[in-house]
């Protein structure tokens, strides 16, 4: 039986890297993202192993609804790669540059994450990664540089102090 993933997030970039490198080993692969144009033309390099639905993470409700799709046509899940993230330089500290990037950084992930977690607490097993990466650059503020590492920093948190029984479901 092949083992089933899904990626949130793999319309481009790390995500859609994953999401090959796990078809490439077997895998069969729910991907998601905004662009459904891109992720049919990813589709389309394994039909038969690469399931999509295209969601923006900030719509909860959507969110959910294309999660349990891709959970049932996939009958169950081993896997789920999070790689959706956003940052911003905000050097004249707008609320809603940082309103964006709290909505899709923190809200979006732990509607996503909370969710898959039940599912595999109910299927006794599961691990959940989350793909995160964090860049600086010296042309950059500190102010960004500050913002973007703890936007980025918050979502692993959340999902250790939120999951605490985590271990008992064997869902790491």
């Amino acid at each position: 039986m092949k083992k089933k993933a899904i990626i949130i997030g793999a319309s481009s970039g790390i995500g859609e890297a994953i999401a090959m490198a796990l078809v490439r080993d077997g895998y069969k692969v729910g991907i998601t993202g905004r662009r459904l144009e891109k992720l049919q033309s990813i589709r389309e390099r394994d039909p038969e192993n690469i399931l999509i639905c295209s969601f923006d993470i900030t719509d909860t409700e959507g969110s959910v609804k294309c999660i349990d799709m891709l959970l049932k046509d996939l009958g169950g899940i081993d896997l789920v790669i999070y790689c959706s993230g956003r940052g911003a330089t905000n050097e004249d500290l707008c609320f809603l540059i940082d309103y964006k990037v709290i909505n899709v950084n923190i809200i979006g992930f732990t509607n996503a994450v909370t969710h898959v977690f039940k599912y595999m607490q109910k299927q006794r097993h599961g691990h959940i990664v989350i793909a995160y990466l964090r860049f600086t650059s010296d042309s950059t503020t500190l102010f960004y540089k500050a913002q973007h590492s703890t936007s980025s920093f918050s979502a692993p948190v959340l999902l250790y102090s939120a999951f605490p029984e985590r271990r008992r479901y064997r869902v790491q």
